[in-house]
Formats: C-alpha cells, sequence, structure tokens
C-alpha cells in the first residue's frame, strides 16, 4: 500500500508530493516510512533523493569518514536522527553523552555563540582522534546543516498509529 501511494485519507502523507515521495522510495517496512517522513520538507527534499538513491543502489552510500559508516549505515550515508549527531560527536570527538546533547541542542537551535564553542571542541577532540583538522571542520558543518531537521527516533511513527479499514 505504502510503496505504491494508495494513501489517499491517510493523514499527512495523502498530498501528491508525499505520495509521490512514497513511490520513490518503496518503503518496505515501518522503520523506512518512519525514515522517509523524517527526512522530507522543504529543506531537506534533496536530502531525501540522496536518501532514496542509495536506498535502490542507484547512488553509493558517502561517509566522510570511516568512524561514520557504522554510525550511518543504517540511513545510507544520510543524517536523519538526532541521535545520530550525538553519537558522532561521542565516537568521532570524544564528547561525553551530556556534552553530545549540548552540541545537539546548539545545533537545532542555531546559537551561533555556543556552536562556535563547540566547533572548536569538536575540531579538536577529532583531531586528537586522527581525523584531519580540514575533515572535522566538513563533518561538524554536515552536522550542524542536518541537526536543524533531524528528529528524534523516539519521534511517532505516523504508519503506527494508521489503521487501515475499509468504510462501512
Amino acid at each position: 500500500m505504502l510503496a505504491k501511494g494508495d494513501v489517499v485519507g491517510v493523514f499527512q502523507v495523502e498530498s501528491q508530493g508525499m505520495r509521490r515521495a512514497l513511490v520513490d522510495m518503496r518503503p518496505t517496512v515501518s522503520r523506512t516510512s518512519s525514515r522517509w517522513s523524517r527526512s522530507i520538507g522543504p529543506v531537506r527534499w534533496r536530502t531525501f533523493r540522496t536518501y532514496c538513491a542509495r536506498k535502490h543502489g542507484d547512488e553509493e552510500p558517502e561517509y566522510l569518514h570511516p568512524i561514520l559508516e557504522p554510525i550511518l549505515k543504517e540511513t545510507f550515508g544520510v543524517i536523519i536522527y538526532q541521535e545520530q549527531v550525538m553519537q558522532i560527536a561521542q565516537v568521532m570527538a570524544g564528547y561525553s553523552l551530556g556534552d553530545a546533547d549540548l552540541l545537539r541542542r546548539a545545533m537545532g537551535k542555531k546559537i551561533r555563540s555556543e556552536m562556535e564553542k563547540q566547533r572548536s571542541i569538536f575540531v579538536a577532540g577529532s583531531v586528537k582522534n586522527g581525523v584531519p583538522k580540514g575533515q572535522a571542520d566538513t563533518i561538524f558543518e554536515l552536522l550542524a546543516n542536518s541537526a536543524t531537521m533531524a528528529s528524534t527516533r523516539a519521534t511517532p511513527r505516523p504508519m503506527r498509529w494508521c489503521r487501515i479499514t475499509p468504510p462501512t
């Protein structure tokens, strides 16, 4: 049903654009439909297209550093979840969970002063872990751009709540 775009009357996904997105993604499980519903939006359309192309094998997933692959493999190298932002900060730059949450919050709210402070911490921690400075800067920018639109894995999945029943 989802993969065919048969969602007329389904809250939040019945528009023509969302139906087309479903057909493009061809979700096969609830988790996939959860990802597309998070990745779509006016700002994230390019990300959605990248995700679809990688999911269907039209494009190879890219990981800016080998450390990122285990974190982003499930989403084909695309940052969709806030937890991925936090995990990258922990693994790559040595953040504690609490510090990673502060980074996520500063990025999500675009708090410039805090982001500049966090950039220096992130880059220094990454360099300490063997990541070249230029690459650490690039990854920080990727995180900052992704964090503003990323959602939590715990966000309710619209498709979980949808019961398909014949009209009476």
